[in-house]
């Protein structure tokens, strides 16, 4: 077999970072860089056809195409990004870097996430270049899918974790642990989470008198699941200025015995509170309590949010922290509450906190069960100061007026302790006619209290126009066990039965549970009458 012998192609080489660096090459001629390991080719005189005299670089598998790709400029159908007469372009790795995904750290759904989740965390807002820049406190994108938490993952000032949506981005938390608590910025981080030295972390008591806060949290579009009845899902310590939207504490309550908590809110001293936090359009469910605090927490909201199958949804101040301001300035408005085994509202301590416009479904404060097995109040306020405005209960018409609950059951308060409060919804009863006293409606009287009832009463009597609008206040004295009614009204019509419709109350014992029943009479007429209460207790 015949030997051919191939010629040895040489091609100029030297070191680009050397004296000129790369020289001139001739049209076709090849030039290596050895100390960047870079390949030329000359691009030939601009006599031959070459549109500019120069080398061009040659990609290979040392270079970063990104680097090196064109500039991106936005530009769907007719926009126009240029400005006097200059195109804004930017490179594909700068438009790459304006999202970035969990997935660029490895993380994956269906697997143990945890340190992995951790180090994307710290890298992104927590590492010595980027606490303090602004620019640097991005968005980090979670994919739909289940994330396994197996330890607390810390969340440092300016964290924002943004989900596929509430049950399609979830982190499911496996043991009796808190899943996310914040820390505040002087936690020290290096690169190595071994190393990492936590500050605000409430379980180490050597650093609680920081007066660090953590802020400006985000997290949106998530589920933060616990798969037993113990734990808390998120720990917010001196946390304030954050948000929460659509996220969902999801865990399996099954029985009253729950003790998982959705979101613990803990201040590490009076000073440094926890303060301006808002949730929207959220979601507890099947937890043991949706948000606790003993602690100094002021001018939070909680907004078209849902609470169900809880123990309960709000408790404040059962047990309050020494040395701190009870809760103050909150507020929780236009929340659907359902399937709530105690009080849904529970502020044990604190003042000036507002439930507003809320609904609260029959199955709150039944133990589980149906109103007829009503043992807690809905609202329960021990301190003065907090108010109920605008609520709508859905038990109230059961133990009012529903005789199947009248004869049998109590009427447990809907509003419970020192406090003004009136009702967002108006009742309707019928009024036939009446020559004794019978059951109107009935309300609440485990304390002395006065209501006062705005109402309208139209005849239905044929052929009479008669309408007669009133207030009637019906006081109740439990040191003397007495009742007092009085009725402001006016009439008008063609046909006045002034005093056909009179009222009357009186109490009722039910055990060791007290209501007052509120009665009528109507002599010589028929009609309905609509009422609003607004109570002071």
């Amino acid at each position: 077999m015949a030997v051919v012998q191939i010629s040895r192609i040489q091609v100029r080489r030297g070191q680009e970072n050397q004296g000129t660096g790369v020289p001139q090459l001739a049209g076709g001629e090849f030039g290596w860089a050895v100390d960047t390991q870079k390949l030329y080719i000359g691009n030939g005189a601009v006599s031959e056809g070459s549109p500019a005299v120069g080398n061009t670089k040659i990609l290979t598998e040392n270079d970063n195409f990104l680097d090196l790709a064109e500039t991106y400029s936005y530009k769907p159908g007719e926009i126009e990004t240029t400005v006097s007469g200059s195109e804004f372009k930017r490179t594909i790795q700068s438009r790459l870097d304006d999202r970035v995904s969990v997935r660029s750290f490895g993380i994956f759904a269906d697997a143990d996430i945890t340190l992995l989740l951790q180090k994307a965390i710290y890298e992104i807002y927590l590492n010595q270049l980027n606490k303090t820049n602004a620019k640097s406190r991005i968005v980090l994108n979670v994919e739909a899918g289940e994330y396994t938490i197996s330890q607390t993952v810390y969340l440092p000032p300016y964290v924002t974790i943004i989900g596929a949506g509430r049950d399609k981005t979830i982190f499911k938390k496996t043991g009796n642990f808190t899943m996310f608590e914040t820390v505040d910025d002087n936690t020290v981080y290096n690169g190595d989470l071994d190393t990492v030295v936590l500050s605000g972390h409430r379980a180490d008591p050597t650093i609680m008198d920081s007066a660090s806060v953590s802020k400006g949290l985000l997290l949106e579009n998530l589920t933060l699941k616990t798969t037993d009845n113990q734990g808390t899902l998120l720990m917010l310590t001196s946390t304030k200025d954050s948000i929460f939207h659509n996220v969902k504490f999801a865990g399996p309550k099954l029985a009253e015995a729950s003790t998982s908590v959705g979101v613990d809110l803990s201040a590490k001293s009076n000073a440094v509170d926890v303060k301006q936090l808002k949730f929207t359009e959220c979601e507890f469910v099947g937890l043991g309590f949706g948000v606790v605090t003993n602690h100094n927490v002021n001018n939070c909201v909680w907004e078209n949010t849902i609470f169900d199958k809880l123990v309960q949804a709000f408790k404040f101040g059962e047990a309050m922290e020494i040395g701190q301001t009870a809760p103050y300035n909150n507020w929780i408005s236009r929340c659907y509450f359902e399937d709530i085994d105690e009080h849904a509202i529970h502020i044990n301590a604190g003042t000036r906190n507002i439930s507003n416009n809320n609904r609260f479904g029959p199955s709150v404060g039944n133990n589980a069960g149906s109103p007829a097995e009503a043992a807690y109040s809905i609202i329960k306020f021990t301190e003065t100061g907090n108010s109920s405005v605008d609520d709508d209960f859905d038990r109230t018409y059961n133990l009012a007026i529903d005789q199947t609950y009248v004869s049998s059951q109590p009427y447990i308060a809907d509003v419970q302790g020192p406090v003004f409060h009136n009702y967002g919804f108006t009742q309707q009863v019928e009024c036939p006619v009446q020559s004794t006293d019978v059951l109107l409606f009935r309300v609440s009287a485990e304390a002395t209290k006065t209501y006062t009832i705005d109402y309208e009463y139209v005849s239905t009597q044929v052929s009479r126009n008669f309408r007669r609008s009133g207030v009637l206040t019906v006081m109740i004295n439990r040191e003397t066990n007495a009742t007092f009614v009085t009725d402001d009204y006016t009439t008008t019509g063609t046909e006045v039965p002034d005093e056909s419709l009179q009222f009357s109350a009186n109490l009722i014992q039910h055990g060791t549970d007290t209501s007052c029943q509120v009665n009528y009479q109507n002599q010589i007429d028929q009609g309905t009458m609509t009422y609003k209460i607004n109570v002071k207790s």
